[in-house]
């Protein structure tokens, strides 16, 4: 298990955003630094975001998992887990093991799903899922987490996917020039790059305000949570009945979670 520096992985942020595969990560990675620091810190707060990605990096492949009561489970390594543990395992195939379990520990590289008859599921197929110590609360934000952090990771870096800089200036990237640096392609307008970054920049924010607005109406559940007072804005507060230390006021008033705006239909690749 290695450390998990970002709340998504390059293959998530670019399956969550307009970037398609052939993207080199070189040109991701650091606008997925930028998000986390500028934008994920004060949105989750320092305590939270660090419990978040402890519990990421506890991710495992599960080697086995048999048709027993309760189903006993193999990782592909040293789990770490403890008896007790509340645990998520998502992407299994074959056996339908995927959802929150309490484990006890059996071995190093084993625990047992407390309460999953495993006798009536199809044969798990061999490596397919994953598993992380992980509470539900946690689980319940990360998809929205991961979203709001693609999406500003995402607006941070589009100029340099659209374009890369040559002593000229910024020039559009085409099939003859890619990467920062290279010569050749043709000049990107103001108009267009801002175009792409606005864009970029109301998904994410779209996404920040459903993932703060469904954290201050779960609050007592997030207990580390301590964002930065520029994040959430007064008409949040106001929206859901709540001050600014998220004491309920007399109006009771419940929040408005805004959807994001139908995506637009531009892709930026490495072409």
């Amino acid at each position: 298990m290695s450390t998990a520096k970002y709340l998504a992985t390059v293959q998530q942020v670019k399956d969550l955003t307009a970037i398609t595969d052939n993207v080199d990560s070189k040109h991701i990675v650091p606008g997925m630094q930028t998000a986390h620091d500028l934008k994920m810190e004060g949105i989750l707060g320092p305590i939270l975001i660090k419990s978040l990605l402890d519990q990421l990096s506890t991710e495992i492949v599960i080697l086995s998992a048999t048709n027993a009561l309760p189903v006993a489970v193999t990782t592909d390594g040293l789990h770490k887990f403890s008896t007790g543990d509340s645990v998520y395992i998502q992407g299994a195939t074959g056996a339908e093991v995927n959802g929150q379990y309490t484990i006890t520990v059996t071995s190093a590289t084993e625990f047992e799903l407390d309460g999953l008859d495993g006798t009536a599921l199809s044969t798990y197929d061999l490596g397919s899922a994953t598993v992380m110590r992980m509470p539900a609360v946690n689980v319940a934000i990360m998809e929205l987490v991961r979203k709001t952090f693609a999406w500003w990771a995402f607006a941070d870096c589009v100029p340099f996917m659209v374009g890369h800089i040559v002593n000229a200036g910024i020039m559009q990237q085409n099939g003859s020039a890619r990467g920062l640096g290279n010569d050749g392609g043709v000049q990107v307008s103001q108009a267009e790059m801002k175009r792409y970054v606005t864009q970029a920049e109301v998904k994410a924010q779209a996404y920040q305000q459903q993932l703060v607005t469904y954290m201050l109406k779960h609050k007592t559940d997030y207990p580390e949570w301590r964002p930065s007072c520029t994040i959430i804005d007064d008409r949040t507060w106001n929206e859901l009945g709540l001050d600014r230390h998220g004491n309920s006021l007399a109006s009771g008033n419940d929040g408005v979670i805004a959807g994001p705006k139908k995506s637009s239909r531009w892709r930026i690749s490495g072409a």
